[in-house]
């Protein structure tokens, strides 16, 4: 599954979480990931990607992300 980092780690320490989704998404076996994702787990990566919104990212880019990962 997905690391459990602490969604405020991300904002205190400014890291930019979009690479690292776009990485994750052509790793082998990511669509057997997110079969097996909670719900607390999609609404953290739903949070995530609201951030990078907010962060200046195209919402465009956002939703491509939103849309790979099925949320």
């Amino acid at each position: 599954m997905l690391p459990s980092v602490p969604l405020h780690t991300y904002h205190r320490n400014g890291d930019d979480i979009v690479p690292y989704m776009m990485h994750l998404a052509s790793v082998g076996r990511f669509h057997t990931m997110l079969m097996f994702m909670a719900d607390p787990e999609k609404n953290d990566l739903r949070k995530l990607l609201s951030y990078a919104e907010m962060s200046g990212y195209p919402p465009d880019e956002v939703e491509a992300l939103l849309k790979l990962y099925k949320l």
